[in-house]
């Protein structure tokens, strides 16, 4: 009389089934808005990029910790078991966990924890009765260890905000005594439901013996368990497994935000920890987005952007961390699965548990944490040495080649004066002056920070750069200026970067967050945007790199439309575009319709350079030369006669490090003369005639 008819069961599939696609639903439209609303600012190469920048010591620390907080894991639900009578493998354990952490990342609300129970009855041999109370005392310990982090948490928010931290520390330690108190009930209310669950309607009598069975063997293993005195070993256990887990995934934060000019100073490990923390409890919401992607970027750009990381910042590591964790995971969780499933892993009878002395457990924990710290501080001794060791100068050419030796011939030609351009020879980008034959190196500005971009004023006194926290395309930078002595320097422009001088002298434009077009006058600082102006097609693409032209009517910038990258001019008075070509860095000299710019089609060594009449559109290569030095980057047009550039050798592109060297070419009469000799990456040359 207490089976359900049939109807009922269609019934209640029916609704079942819906709920199902309402969750779905819903994970669906997190997923697609936040990932819309991140988009507005970021495109998918902004994360490639992240991650392919990413330092190696921190990656090689993420790894480390990760692993050791596997390990806590598994030894904690190993030492759960072994009262009630099961000892699975080491190994085995551990594959069980990197396959349930899988689980756990992709799907919501701490279902992929149910793969571990499946995986201990199917692979390792253990009921589902101790596999269900090792899983819900795991859990219980996890509430214990995270209380505290919670609390660190509150309470840098609270100083954030100004909020009254008794109330944090209340929560905090209400957490940890309800963790407690649902440690000390979790018998009883096994038993509870064992006693319960035969009454319930709507089951079948067979379903409902099943389940009461279940939870009697789950009260009986719980109080196996406590009686075994392993409770504060396990405890220990739950807060290394905390703080392995957030420890690696902070080393691999400062991975990311290292190259964009950001680090400890910036994010300690308190603050991290709010930023880490908050889109973990989001994820865990019943829908938080398809496979995990949504909530969890959404929350993180909010929690780091509040912690002080610029917006798009916080969005680019947001993204580039989840999927860095989610690759790591599902690359190791499922080998784990792989090997799980080889024969010798097959479930058989359980052996019978060790007796293990508390002094040689103690000891074994002691030395497993030693491993874990000596590890970790290996790779960062190994980090720092290879950093205090390296050298900015790469293998440079030992000698003029006999072409070279002859274009250096013809550099008494050139107008007196002197070059400007960035080099990393301090180890870091700074602004230097030289003559044209490489004799008296004179630095302008260089500090720790990355001064680069020279861009030298009409009057010949004044140089404008961009000071960046880091090579990196979106670390935060400033437009300076100084004398070409380096003195008198000062603050032009905040957020912005890639300067150069109108015409007139009296202003600079400047690029900002690779999408605006700046001008700020000189002597009273006040800016402007002038492109795109929200709208238009530039609107939502990257714009980069511009320069404006001698007439100051037209704008020139490299764009990711409608590829990456294309070089554009775009007339400021009706919004006319002229497409360029595929390539980069467009420059004016001094005819306003007449421009030149970087191609990267249909060249030599990938790179050449184009001249454009804008009033034809139609181009002409001025540029292109081979091997040795054929790929020719960073022009500058003096007098519409003398390309200033810089080149490097065939399989180096990297601007950053590659081995670039300074030429000159000569449009009128074709010679091309070598400038530099040396190891070092030496950009953006500036002509500097004599006053």
């Amino acid at each position: 009389m207490n089976a359900t008819s049939p109807t009922e069961r269609q019934s209640i599939g029916s609704k079942g089934n819906g709920s199902r696609w309402l969750s779905f639903l819903g994970s669906l439209a997190v997923t697609v808005l936040v990932f819309l609303w991140i988009g507005r600012d970021i495109e998918p190469m902004d994360v490639v990029d992240a991650i392919t920048a990413m330092a190696p010591p921190e990656i090689l620390l993420f790894f480390v910790s990760s692993l050791f907080m596997s390990v806590c894991r598994s030894w904690r639900l190993l030492l759960l078991l072994e009262p009630v009578g099961y000892r699975p493998g080491r190994l085995a354990m551990l594959l069980t966990v990197l396959v349930r952490n899988l689980f756990a990342d992709l799907l919501p609300a701490r279902l992929g924890g149910l793969v571990y129970l499946w995986l201990c009855r199917t692979r390792l041999g253990v009921s589902w009765g101790a596999a269900s109370s090792s899983m819900a005392i795991s859990f219980v310990f996890d509430m214990v260890a995270v209380a505290p982090l919670l609390i660190v948490v509150g309470l840098v928010v609270a100083g954030q905000l100004g909020m009254s931290r008794i109330v944090i520390w209340t929560f905090g330690l209400a957490m940890i005594g309800g963790a407690l108190i649902a440690l000390a009930l979790l018998a009883p209310l096994a038993d509870l439901a064992a006693r319960v669950t035969p009454r319930l309607p709507l089951l079948s009598g067979r379903i409902r013996a099943g389940l009461a069975a279940f939870a009697a063997s789950v009260a009986e293993d719980v109080r196996l368990t406590r009686r075994a005195g392993i409770l504060l070993p396990v405890v220990v256990l739950s807060v290394l497994v905390r703080l392995a887990k957030y420890t690696a995934m902070y080393f691999l934060l400062l991975g990311i935000i290292g190259p964009m000019g950001f680090g400890f100073a910036e994010l300690p490990p308190h603050k991290g920890l709010v930023g880490l923390i908050a889109p973990e409890l989001a994820a865990s919401l019943p829908i938080s987005g398809i496979g995990g992607f949504g909530a969890y970027e959404g929350t993180w750009a909010v929690a780091f952007h509040f912690l002080g990381l610029p917006e798009q910042m916080a969005k680019i590591t947001g993204v580039a961390h989840h999927l860095f964790t989610q690759a790591y995971g599902a690359g190791i969780g499922l080998t784990a699965l792989l090997l799980l499933f080889l024969p010798f892993f097959r479930a058989g009878e359980p052996r019978p548990a060790v007796v293990v002395s508390a002094a040689r457990r103690w000891l074994q924990l002691a030395a497993s944490v030693a491993v874990w710290l000596g590890l970790s501080t290996a790779v960062v001794l190994v980090g720092d040495v290879l950093t205090a060791t390296g050298s900015p100068a790469g293998q440079g050419d030992v000698a003029y080649t006999a072409e070279e030796l002859e274009g250096r011939r013809h550099l008494s030609k050139l107008p007196a004066g002197r070059v400007l351009f960035d080099s990393n020879r301090s180890g870091s980008f700074g602004i230097y002056l030289q003559h044209p034959v490489g004799s008296g190196l004179q630095k302008v500005i260089d500090s720790p920070a990355e001064e680069m971009f020279p861009a030298i004023a009409p009057d010949r006194q004044w140089v404008a750069y961009a000071r960046a926290r880091s090579t990196s395309l979106r670390a935060p930078a400033e437009i300076r200026l100084c004398r070409l002595d380096g003195s008198d320097d000062r603050l032009l422009l905040a957020n912005a970067t890639f300067p150069s001088f109108t015409a007139d002298g009296r202003a600079v434009i400047a690029e900002r967050e690779r999408s605006r077009i700046i001008r700020v006058e000189i002597a009273s600082g006040r800016e402007e945007e002038i492109f795109p102006r929200g709208e238009g097609p530039f609107a939502r693409a990257q714009v980069v790199k511009p320069r404006i032209s001698p007439d100051g009517q037209w704008v020139a910038f490299t764009s990711d439309q409608p590829r990456r990258w294309t070089a554009w001019a775009v007339r400021l008075a009706d919004g006319r575009a002229v497409e360029l070509g595929e390539g980069c860095q467009p420059v004016w000299s001094t005819n306003p319709e007449r421009i030149y710019h970087v191609a990267t089609t249909g060249m030599q060594e990938r790179t050449g350079f184009l001249r454009t009449d804008l009033a034809e559109g139609r181009g002409e290569t001025v540029l292109d030369r081979d091997a040795p030095r054929g790929h020719e980057y960073f022009p500058a047009i003096v007098d519409e006669r003398y390309v200033f550039y810089a080149a490097s050798r065939p399989g180096e592109h990297d601007h950053a490090s590659a081995n670039y060297q300074l030429y000159v070419h000569d449009l009128k009469e074709g010679w091309t003369a070598r400038l530099s000799r040396d190891g070092f990456t030496n950009r953006w040359p500036q002509f500097v005639p004599e006053r």
